[in-house]
């Protein structure tokens, strides 16, 4: 970020935006039934409440605990469903009117690859175009936001398409890291889920019975989102961010 940008007026408060698809955020409900993703065919699912899903509640409780003496403002506009086409309206929207940002989190890639496989042509992504999207995200992002962490996004679905979407998504997943290499003004960092997932999925698989990463194959589990948020806590402390952050 230019070194004569303003920061805001109250020192006290940390701003951290979150951009991106369901991993982040997504409503879910509080059943008593644990495969409430899955039930039967005309089961009944008995609904206790609403709540937000995706690794964004966790992450904002432990950016408040690891800076007890700021208040942070975490925001999503994080959506279900969404590309990078999304991210980057979802960016546009946040910078409209206003004051620069301390932390930015992007998670996207798994519904632009999918939805190939989907039948839904229309709404994926092709290569070219993801990283066209994503690195006019990231310009914008630079202007506006102290920092930003972008995440390779991990995916564990079944069915016979599985090898053929976990090859795309390393694809986009090594441009979202090429990308952030790429960036002069720094500030930007690239942390990969996919990876970690991967290989923590293949050591959960001996326990009996397995404890998975995933709910559905696509959307994390409580000890996916656990995951989650600890990877990025643990990044933002390797890469002395909070000190950045105060």
């Amino acid at each position: 970020m230019p070194q004569d940008t303003p920061r805001k007026a109250d020192s006290r408060r940390i701003s951290a935006y979150f951009f991106g698809d369901s991993l982040i955020d997504r409503p879910a409900i509080v059943t008593p039934d644990p495969h409430y993703d899955l039930p039967d065919v005309g089961a009944s699912v008995q609904v206790l409440a609403h709540e937000t899903a995706g690794f964004f509640k966790l992450l904002r409780q432990r950016l408040q605990i690891m800076l007890p003496d700021r208040l942070v403002n975490c925001r999503t506009f994080a959506r279900g469903g969404s590309t990078v086409r999304e991210l980057e309206r979802q960016i546009r929207v946040a910078s409209e009117g206003a004051d620069d940002w301390d932390l930015s989190i992007l998670c996207v890639g798994i519904n632009d690859i999918w939805r190939k496989f989907q039948g839904r042509r229309l709404e994926a992504v092709p290569y070219d175009e993801f990283v066209a999207c994503y690195s006019a995200a990231l310009n914008i992002l630079q202007a506006r936001s102290k920092m930003t962490i972008c995440i390779g996004a991990p995916l564990a679905p079944a069915g016979e398409f599985r090898p053929a979407i976990l090859r795309d998504l390393e694809l986009y997943n090594g441009a979202v890291r090429d990308l952030t290499n790429s960036c002069s003004e720094g500030g930007i960092f690239f942390l990969d889920l996919f990876g970690r997932f991967m290989s923590s999925a293949l050591l959960l698989q001996e326990l009996d019975p397995p404890e998975s990463l995933w709910v559905d194959g696509v959307h994390l589990s409580p000890l996916g989102n656990v995951m989650a948020a600890d990877l990025i806590v643990r990044l933002l402390e390797e890469q002395q961010l909070f000190k950045e952050l105060r």
